[in-house]
């Protein structure tokens, strides 16, 4: 397996290693990308743009893309009612219509009822139903979110019914039945492994998300496929948390204000490095984006104060 045989590439966890076991063993390679631009590297998820890399990142690129090329989908997006978008992020409207288009086509046919698996509100499988004329079974867990998305489906004339269930528990499965389609839009880590596992209606259409929170009791990545299992029987979680961490359709401003952020929270890593004397990383806790206002050197004393951590005077660096 191709994941295997890079697994010295994949597990390498950036900034925690510093230079990775890769770097060290292909430091061309590591040169050519620390010396690129950060439009370059935005520039990295075309194909195109690794054809003048050297090897083996140019030969990586290429094997990936070759691995990992999908089918196009078919069906067009489905517009959502300008009503039903209100207060819906303009990224996650686009999702939902892209997702109810190709569901739709895939479903063409179905006399059933649609699922909507950890629904919500419902917005994909309201819309779902609605664009087919079948009859909605939602199923989240949070009761407030619930209600909303019933008195929206009623508000709009939709057949609907709303069960108040834990994805992961017995109670939750019993909605999935023969007759029916299940539909999943960001079902996340151990919520579409269940799902995939307990479904009895081979029509799912499914769009997982947060590999790394699906995990067997060992704590490895809980793999459905047989396959999978055979041949990364311990793939390391932490790779598989990279999957998500980059920042995705994200506007220019957003991902300048991420980027500062994390190039702070770098540069505090690199200032604890160089005070304690040691080249061990240093896990820190998550903080507001209001932070940004204090500056650097703020940032870095708040985060501190945050995570319960000091440097001994003495050998405390400038924060400059």
């Amino acid at each position: 397996m191709w994941l295997s045989a890079h697994a010295d590439v994949l597990n390498a966890r950036p900034f925690v290693s510093m230079p990775t076991p890769w770097e060290q063993a292909h430091p061309a390679a590591a040169a050519w990308l620390d010396a690129l631009t950060d439009a370059e590297v935005d520039a990295l998820e075309t194909t195109e743009a690794w054809a003048c890399a050297p090897d083996p990142l140019r030969a990586w690129a290429l094997e990936s893309a070759a691995l990992t090329a999908l089918p196009s989908m078919p069906g067009a997006p489905v517009p959502m009612r300008a009503r039903a978008t209100r207060r819906m992020p303009g990224r996650k409207v686009r999702q939902v219509e892209a997702f109810v288009g190709a569901a739709a086509a895939a479903l063409d046919g179905h006399a059933g009822p649609i699922v909507d698996w950890c629904a919500g509100k419902a917005h994909m499988g309201r819309a779902l139903a609605a664009h087919l004329g079948r009859p909605l079974v939602a199923v989240e867990r949070d009761a407030d979110l619930c209600a909303q998305g019933a008195a929206a489906a009623r508000a709009s004339g939709l057949e609907a019914r709303f069960e108040v269930a834990d994805a992961l528990t017995p109670r939750a499965w019993t909605h999935l039945s023969p007759d029916a389609a299940v539909v999943a839009l960001h079902a996340c880590g151990a919520l579409h492994t269940t799902l995939v596992r307990e479904t009895c209606t081979p029509r799912v259409a499914l769009a997982p998300c947060c590999y790394d929170r699906a995990l067997t009791p060992a704590g490895h990545a809980d793999l459905v496929s047989v396959v999978g299992r055979e041949a990364l029987p311990t793939l390391d979680v932490e790779a598989l948390r990279l999957v998500h961490e980059a920042p995705s359709e994200t506007g220019e401003a957003e991902l300048s204000r991420v980027r500062q952020v994390q190039a702070w929270r770098l540069g505090l890593d690199l200032w604890l490095r160089a005070a304690r004397g040691t080249t061990a990383y240093t896990s820190l806790p998550a903080c507001p984006a209001s932070w940004r206002a204090l500056g650097f050197e703020g940032f870095c004393a708040a985060l501190l104060a945050r995570a319960g951590l000091s440097v001994p005077a003495e050998n405390e660096p400038r924060l400059a």
